[in-house]
Parts: C-alpha cells; structure tokens; sequence
C-alpha cells in the first residue's frame, strides 16, 4: 500500500500507538521499526503484552508520550485521551497533527476506537482542517442482525460519528474541515455507502454543504487530498 503512493519505508520519520489491541499494533510493526530505525511513539501506559519489546525493537526507538505536545520532525502532535476498554487497551489516545505551510499552520485530527466524543476531545479536534474519525457500525443493522458478540459497543456508530462532527464543526472557530474521512468501519456491521450518507446528511442538514465525507480502507489506499 505504502507502494501505491510512492513512500518508502525509509522515509518514515515515527509510528503513532493509539492504544494496545492488536489491529492497531502488532509485533511486526516492532520488527519493522527495527529494521528502518523508525521511532516509535505510545503511551508509557500502554505496555504491549505478548511482543517481547527488548527484543523486537530497541529500547532508544521507544518513546513515550504524556498529553503534552511533541514534535516529529516539521509535524507538531497533540495527543489527547478518548474512552476505549477491553484487552489490552493500555491509556488510548487520539492525535491532531499539525504542519506549517507559508507562515500557516494546517492541522489534521485523528480519532478512532472511543465509545464516546468528550466535550475535551471536540476541543482537541475543533479548527481541524481535516478530520479522521470512526464510523464503526449502523445501529440500524446491530438492531436488525445482532453480532454475538459485545465489541461493537467499544465503538462510535455511524449516528454517534454524525453528532460528534456536527459539535466539533459547531464548536470550531477559525477553520472546519474541508475533508473528513470516515475510518474504522466494520466490514460486518456496517456499509460504506450508507455510512458516507447517513453522515453527510446530517452535515448537510446542520447547513454545512462544502465538507467531503470520504472513507478509509485498511486494504487499499484512501483518497488523496491537498489541504492548500
């Protein structure tokens, strides 16, 4: 994937850890960042049971972060804690990246794996030029076909997504977003067309017509879009 848009394993400068579970964080991506000398950035409370860190990668590429923000090379991040249990979870956090462009600061905000959007976190991702968000199921189609399991409620629906951007836009003061991608979405309780639709509806209605809603995929590579 990282092929398909021209970027080299080489030229990343650090890996983000939102939190523990394994399809956020796995031992490869340890032995990845050993081999390309890539620094990785987690929580000192999210300690990752069943990867033997000392050995999969080296003590110096681990760098653990508070809620204060760092710095990556020309990018500036502010981690901010969302609500997200079960597993290993460790302390999960959301991230708004920023990046000057001629005397302009542009910031993108990132938020996936939260049962709820806090008023602190719609002040974190507030002013975002572009925002990230999950959109993990329908509660239309959890009422309609019950999974058996319990997960999902680990996750922001399609509905939850929609009133959380709706306040996040609302509560924003110099900028909204142009783009908001739609991330996290479940491949068994959720559809792609009726995510992308039931939120950009809600935006539409609140009066906001020039916001994009567009989607992520784990499996290929998502739209890409110049903010300036």
């Amino acid at each position: 994937m990282l092929c398909e848009i021209d970027l080299r394993l080489a030229k990343i400068n650090g890996i983000l850890v939102t939190h523990g579970h394994g399809d956020h964080v796995h031992s490869d991506t340890f032995k990845i960042a050993k081999e390309f000398r890539i620094p990785i950035y987690i929580h000192r409370k999210t300690v990752l049971k069943g990867n033997d860190l000392k050995s999969a990668c080296p003590k110096y590429l681990i760098k653990n972060h508070s809620a204060r923000m760092f710095s990556i090379k020309e990018f500036k991040i502010k981690p901010f804690s969302s609500v997200h249990k079960g597993g290993n979870v460790g302390q999960p956090h959301g991230f708004c990246i920023e990046y000057g462009h001629k005397n302009k600061a542009y910031k993108i905000g990132y938020l996936t794996d939260t049962t709820r959007v806090s008023q602190e976190m719609r002040d974190a991702l507030s002013n975002s030029h572009c925002l990230v968000i999950e959109a993990n199921h329908d509660l239309e189609m959890i009422k309609n076909n019950p999974p058996s399991h319990s997960n999902w409620k680990q996750h922001l629906s399609n509905e939850a997504a929609a009133e959380a951007i709706v306040k996040i836009i609302k509560n924003s003061t110099n900028n909204i977003p142009k783009y908001i991608f739609l991330a996290h979405l479940s491949r068994h309780n959720n559809n792609p067309r009726v995510a992308v639709r039931k939120i950009t509806k809600r935006i539409r209605d609140e009066g906001f017509h020039k916001i994009r809603v567009l989607l992520t995929d784990q499996f290929k590579k998502s739209k890409i879009k110049k903010l300036f």
